[in-house]
């Protein structure tokens, strides 16, 4: 039953994570096509901006919500976990309007700064707004998962792109970039609506008040290396992905951003097409670890990656061929030169989809301060190579981007061999009483 239950969870989110794709990659056709690569870039730019800026300054609540709020069910606290859920929301809630509020009246000096004149203050207010709209996002991602509905958050997700996707056709009749950023804002609503209605449908309502809720410093106390480490781990990647396409823009104009984002197709598919199995993973391995069970989640996470890697390498041979003339049959012929920066990023595709467990390793593990210190490794490969070569456009961030995501999953690698076999010697130093150790075997990670 259990695994039935893991298969049809893994199933439905497949479903819905991909549908979801599949929305967002033709709102990004139909916007690319109707406003050029000119109009389009600045789009892309302005959304770039307020994220990277949003990402800086948020603070990310998710995965500490998620190991603690695991240990809290294992023990059977509801006291503590409503208290976690209560306040990570309210901490979300006043960040998010703080920031957004902040662009919003900064938006001229932000524009200047980020694109040398090229993009109106309108666009940098409008895209605060979409920021504004993912502010309980990873609070109530986090109740859905702990609450045993994880590919709940993904249709939420694919509500949110259904929206998006409606809006940005109705805005491509007005003909502007401000009106199909306002497009992304509305349905970034729609889809944060989706998210609070469904945590407290299948989570919060289910869990009742039992005893005294947790006094705020204490749950702050528990958030917080977390909050602060997972916010860095983000930042970092969300600040490589915003400055890589700044840096295009001041060196090879908005026309390069547009190609960037194109080419970046075989990169979305890699990350995206693992996601499914990462939402389900995350909340079953932090149980895992809440459990003490180490072993089973090493043997997981091999047998995760092995079959992830078996369908990545051939499906990377086939798009080699595939992606030049799929590029110019779905975005036209005015983008066939992001066909070379998108087989660059095959490499990246590979290892994201191939390594699905990475993003949430540290997490599981209860050492936050490994994801932001590989997401920095990220960082520092891809940002100077983009910067050094910016002058070949798309291809040197393309570049850029799949050196950095090879040094992260190294380190990666690294870090979860040397986990399991410390695992694996101190249970050896000290078995558990009556327990039979299992004959050595060869480490998840040779």
């Amino acid at each position: 039953m259990a695994r039935r239950s893991f298969s049809h969870r893994v199933v439905s989110s497949s479903i819905a994570l991909w549908g979801s794709t599949a929305l967002a990659f033709v709102g990004t056709v139909v916007a690319a096509r109707a406003l050029g690569p000119s109009d389009y870039g600045k789009v892309a730019l302005a959304l770039a901006t307020a994220t990277l800026i949003a990402t800086l300054l948020d603070l990310t609540l998710e995965t500490g919500v998620v190991h603690h709020g695991s240990r809290a069910l294992v023990n059977g606290d509801l006291a503590e976990l409503r208290a976690l859920v209560l306040g990570a929301l309210l901490l979300d809630v006043a960040i998010g309007i703080a920031i957004s509020g902040m662009v919003i009246v900064l938006a001229a000096p932000i524009a200047e700064l980020a694109s040398a004149g090229l993009l109106e203050p309108s666009l940098i207010q409008l895209a605060a707004l979409a920021t504004l709209g993912t502010t309980m996002d990873g609070t109530t991602g986090a109740v859905l998962m702990l609450a045993g509905r994880p590919e709940l958050s993904a249709w939420a997700t694919a509500a949110t792109n259904l929206a998006r996707l409606a809006a940005i056709v109705l805005a491509i009749s007005v003909g502007t970039a401000e009106a199909v950023v306002a497009a992304y804002a509305a349905g970034t609503a729609v889809g944060g609506i989706c998210r609070v209605l469904l945590a407290w449908r299948v989570g919060w309502r289910k869990w009742p008040a039992a005893g005294r809720p947790l006094e705020i410093k204490r749950w702050a106390r528990r958030l917080a290396p977390f909050a602060v480490h997972s916010s860095l781990s983000t930042t970092l990647v969300s600040a490589t992905d915003s400055l890589i396409q700044i840096v295009l823009g001041r060196a090879s104009g908005t026309a390069a951003v547009a190609l960037y984002r194109v080419a970046r197709l075989p990169e979305m598919v890699g990350g995206l097409a693992s996601a499914p199995v990462r939402l389900v993973m995350f909340p079953e391995n932090a149980r895992f670890v809440a459990s003490g069970r180490i072993n089973d989640l090493e043997r997981l996470l091999y047998r995760w990656s092995a079959i992830s890697l078996a369908l990545a390498v051939p499906a990377a041979v086939a798009g080699w061929f595939v992606l030049p003339g799929l590029i110019t049959a779905l975005y036209g012929e005015r983008f066939a030169d992001a066909a070379g920066a998108a087989r660059i990023l095959l490499v990246a595709a590979v290892l994201l989809f191939g390594f699905p467990w990475m993003k949430t390793f540290a997490a599981v593990i209860g050492r936050p301060q490994i994801g932001s210190a590989l997401a920095a490794v990220l960082l520092v490969v891809a940002l100077p190579i983009t910067a050094v070569y910016a002058e070949h456009g798309q291809n040197a961030a393309a570049a850029g981007v799949s050196c950095g995501v090879t040094a992260m999953t190294a380190g990666y690698l690294w870090v979860a061999r040397r986990y399991f076999r410390r695992h694996r010697t101190e249970r050896a130093a000290h078995p558990m009483e009556g327990e039979e150790l299992e004959p050595e075997r060869s480490t998840v990670f040779p």
